[in-house]
């Protein structure tokens, strides 16, 4: 969903507030694993195509305990097409429209990160905005009488568009943040919807960005391992989230790693209660 840049900066001040940075961390993206599909219909027949382009590039993530996140914030991004896009139209009478996105790229536009906001119990990550910038080109040629018609509502025969025109859009970004090993894995998608009116010179089209990423890091090392909230201390809070997930695998509470809250996370609590992180 598209929103007027004001308003996505708005949203995105209201949403930051003033929060200090935990641990960034920089996840690169799987390339194998990860694309971005445009779709693209026309109007003068409603006919659509689309095409899909491996993409390479990183997000930088702030988390929370980056050991077993429980809360994250987007600071940065940058995301780029590996390969242009071709997409073609027939429109009867033997009448073409193809359309070429070279260069197409996404970053973020924040002037500060997006967030905190939850990690749930299974890795979910919801960012409700997220401001991007799509930078990159779109070309298109028609065929002659297609010409003509387009020419007759004073739309260029052919043109090479700047899809950075189409300015800061507002997207939400539904992600998982899961643990594997000694290695974060990020699970992101996110979509961002133009039409022509967007772009000048444009033919009459609308269409829909969309990517959906997978991007790791490795895990740093604890600062202070015992210290599973991540407060600073180690107390009763720590010593109560050991416990709530006493015997079971997961990341919540496991002060070395090894995905499952046990006695040896437990005696690491213990031997550092009431000590503070360095």
């Amino acid at each position: 969903m598209r929103m007027p840049a004001a308003l996505s900066v708005a949203l995105l001040l209201g949403a930051t507030g003033s929060v200090a940075l935990s641990a960034p961390i920089t996840f690169i993206v799987d390339s194998e694993s990860s694309v971005t599909t445009i779709e693209i219909c026309e109007s003068l027949t409603g006919s659509c195509d689309s095409d899909t382009s491996p993409i390479a590039g990183t997000i930088t993530l702030d988390l929370l305990t980056p050991q077993n996140p429980v809360s994250a914030s987007i600071i940065d991004f940058d995301f780029a097409l590996t390969q242009n896009l071709n997409l073609s139209y027939i429109l009867g009478f033997g009448q073409t429209l193809t359309i070429t996105g070279a260069n197409l790229a996404t970053v973020y536009a924040g002037d500060g990160p997006t967030g905190p906001v939850p990690v749930g119990p299974d890795g979910d990550v919801f960012f409700p905005v997220v401001p991007i910038l799509n930078s990159g080109t779109l070309s298109y040629n028609t065929s002659t009488l297609l010409c003509v018609v387009f020419q007759s509502q004073n739309i260029p025969c052919s043109e090479t568009i700047d899809v950075s025109e189409l300015g800061v859009i507002g997207t939400p970004i539904q992600a998982t943040l899961t643990r594997q090993g000694n290695f974060l894995l990020l699970e992101l998608s996110f979509s961002a919807t133009f039409d022509g009116a967007d772009l000048p010179d444009s033919p009459p089209i609308s269409g829909t960005i969309t990517t959906t990423l997978q991007a790791v890091a490795e895990v740093p090392a604890p600062d202070c391992p015992a210290n599973v909230t991540g407060d600073g201390e180690v107390n009763l809070a720590d010593l109560n989230l050991v416990l709530a997930n006493f015997g079971q695998q997961t990341n919540q509470g496991d002060t070395n790693g090894d995905g499952v809250v046990d006695l040896a996370d437990l005696n690491a609590v213990l031997a550092a209660f009431g000590t503070s992180c360095p």
